[in-house]
């Protein structure tokens, strides 16, 4: 059995560029993935930062 863990979700992008800012769906649909490998981890929120150029 594998031991509870509370994580956070932090993902950004520093340009107001089309490319970086669907990076950023990416970016959260990876973490998204990852939570649903590992079930015996809490979700405690999630930080999402866009800093326009």
């Amino acid at each position: 059995m594998y031991k509870k863990r509370i994580v956070a979700i932090y993902a950004r992008v520093s340009t107001e560029h089309e490319a970086q800012i669907s990076a950023l769906g990416n970016q959260v649909q990876y973490y998204d993935n990852l939570l649903a490998q590992h079930p015996e981890w809490e979700l405690y929120d999630r930080y999402i930062e866009i800093k326009l150029a």
